[in-house]
């Protein structure tokens, strides 16, 4: 008769932090035997040779001031070789928690992402003298296609969790749906002004035995283009004394039928092959986000 092994299961462990910060910690394991005959009295006290049930009075090996203090031993329905072993821990009695577990001293959770965009475009990449800003998405003839191609436009996501002494919905809605406008820090990276937006963010008032905080998620997109739109100047009308708008027309004096580019102020180019103005749009405040903890 022997154990052939011992393995603790994930799925079972369990903390509790009851009346008068009284803490309690759950631990399930799997033992092996290899004769019917050993039972649930030779499960409570397994030891495999690398494993083993701990026994009463151990330490928890993260709680450590909680001790076990009950082993139970249940067979496996449909099996006599097989034990669910749960060894519960608990404070002694007037044991409070340890100072270290206040939940304020538990590090920030970062985890990070894409999202799945596409958009159309007009230009590519290309940069070149007699396309500086990327070539135009045309026809060798110049002439627009009748649908724009479509690239990948995902950005890397990050998002932060974390426990704050403090909640303020008023002061999360102000840093929202905003952009840095100072460096910000993340994970040993700096990321530059202009480059991260702040989705909305999300808080939770936690009550944890004497403790009472507040859990903050922070999700922010990070675009190394930076957040600030830029659309080539092109259409079918010019600007016109008293702020009118004019019909373009080309050289024959008809009407252009594709748009045609500007030179930022309004007015058209002469040519149809000119390089169109850049506009400039920003979509976001920018706003810095020290003063809710992120910078460099």
């Amino acid at each position: 008769m022997s154990v052939v092994s011992v393995k603790e299961k994930a799925t079972g462990r369990r903390s509790e932090i009851g009346e008068a910060g009284r803490r309690t910690e759950v631990r399930s394991f799997i033992v092996i035997c290899n004769d019917a005959a050993d039972g649930p009295a030779t499960a409570v006290t397994a030891d495999d040779g690398v494993a083993q049930i701990p026994t009463w009075g151990d330490p928890h090996p993260v709680a450590t001031a909680c001790l076990v203090s009950n082993i139970v031993a249940d067979p496996v329905a449909e099996t006599d070789l097989h034990f669910d072993v749960t060894v519960t821990y608990t404070t002694p009695t007037g044991a409070s928690t340890p100072e270290e577990e206040d939940p304020l001293d538990r590090p920030d959770e970062v985890s990070w992402g894409g999202t799945e965009e596409t958009e159309p475009y007009w230009r590519d990449t290309q940069e070149t003298i007699d396309w500086p800003m990327g070539r135009p998405m045309t026809t060798s003839a110049g002439e627009a296609f009748a649908q724009f191609l479509e690239r990948d436009t995902g950005k890397l996501v990050l998002t932060i969790t974390g426990n704050r002494s403090t909640g303020n919905p008023a002061l999360d809605e102000e840093y929202s749906r905003t952009v840095n406008s100072n460096e910000v820090e993340i994970e040993g990276v700096t990321f530059d002004a202009g480059m991260l937006y702040m989705k909305p963010i999300q808080g939770q008032k936690v009550i944890e035995g004497d403790h009472t905080y507040y859990r903050k998620t922070w999700t922010i997109v990070a675009n190394r283009d930076g957040w600030k739109q830029y659309v080539e100047d092109r259409g079918f009308y010019e600007e016109a004394p008293g702020g009118k708008l004019k019909l373009i027309l080309d050289k024959d004096g008809v009407p252009v039928k594709t748009p045609w580019p500007l030179d930022g102020d309004g007015a058209a180019e002469p040519n149809a092959t000119d390089a169109a103005a850049s506009l400039e749009f920003v979509p976001y405040k920018e706003k810095s986000w020290s003063p809710i903890g992120f910078d460099s």
